[in-house]
């Protein structure tokens, strides 16, 4: 017999401890329940928004939809876009242009100084021309002044 009150014993511990635990499962079922009651409460509200959100998204809050106007927009930047790679491409051949002309400006100039340079040397050397013509003729004439004013007769051939 002291084995047949043993089991009894060893049951009602296992049968206490399947309480205690039946129990707590209990216990965090009631709170598993009632934090899925908050869970449902709070999807239920995200629900609602997103429905709303989704609304105002397709078809719009009386301006147009977001798609749309989302549409219109990336299309005027693509367009904006277009038009400042056009302007660039522009001002890119106005800048070559403008180089070239300042180019030919400055070659010019290079050229103006050259002849006149080149003027002036022959200026220069026109005039050198002139005395060296006259030169002669002057010092002849001061010798010829000289011999009439000195009174100096010169045999005539």
């Amino acid at each position: 017999m002291p084995t047949s009150n043993k089991i009894p014993e060893e049951l009602l511990r296992s049968l206490e401890a399947t309480t205690v635990l039946m129990s707590t499962l209990l216990d965090d079922i009631k709170e598993h329940s009632t934090s899925l009651t908050l869970v449902k409460a709070k999807l239920e509200s995200l629900s609602s928004s997103v429905e709303t959100l989704s609304h105002v998204v397709r078809e719009g809050n009386g301006k147009g939809s977001m798609i749309t106007r989302l549409a219109l927009v990336e299309k005027c930047a693509m367009d904006l876009e277009k038009g400042l790679d056009d302007l660039k491409a522009e001002l890119r051949k106005d800048m070559d242009e403008l180089k070239d002309c300042i180019k030919d400006k400055e070659e010019e100039e290079k050229s103006e100084e050259e002849k006149l340079r080149e003027f002036k040397r022959e200026k220069m050397l026109t005039r050198l021309k002139i005395i060296a013509v006259a030169a002669p003729g002057l010092v002849a004439l001061a010798l010829m002044l000289i011999k009439m004013f000195t009174g100096v007769d010169t045999p005539t051939p």
